[in-house]
């Protein structure tokens, strides 16, 4: 919420919706998915879930690309796992959604470096892990 008091509106919009993201999942999981089991469908529901987010990330990937190398190589991997997920669910292929969320776990190492090159970078005042930030 702090990026929204700094004027970022690319941070603010990220933090927020991502958050939203994982707390609309738990809920779907937790309270929609029960139902959905009962007519069944569940794959269709879930990759019509994780579209709707993949739409979304190709958004901001967009976005990102204006930012900097960093952000846009973190967007394009998390949009490749999104639309992974989304084909291996609709689809009802296993491996797809396996192979997904692989791309999620290198998501999660591309943002991990993003945090440390930040961090790192913001306490040496100096840019000691790259992020291919634009002038």
């Amino acid at each position: 919420m702090w990026e929204f008091k700094v004027n970022n509106t690319f941070g603010a919009t990220a933090f927020t919706s991502y958050g939203a993201f994982w707390m609309s999942f738990a809920g779907y999981v937790h309270i929609i998915l029960p139902q959905i089991k009962l007519i069944g469908n569940v794959k269709k529901a879930t990759g019509l879930f994780l579209l709707a987010w993949f739409i979304f990330n190709l958004i901001m990937n967009v976005a990102a690309f204006k930012i900097s190398k960093f952000l846009f190589t973190l967007f394009t991997v998390l949009s490749i796992t999104f639309l992974l997920l989304t084909i291996g669910n609709l689809a009802d292929l296993s491996l797809i959604i396996h192979i997904g969320g692989w791309f999620g776990i290198l998501t999660a190492f591309i943002a991990w470096y993003g945090c440390a090159a930040i961090l790192i970078n913001s306490t040496f005042k100096k840019s000691i892990l790259p992020l291919g930030v634009y002038p």
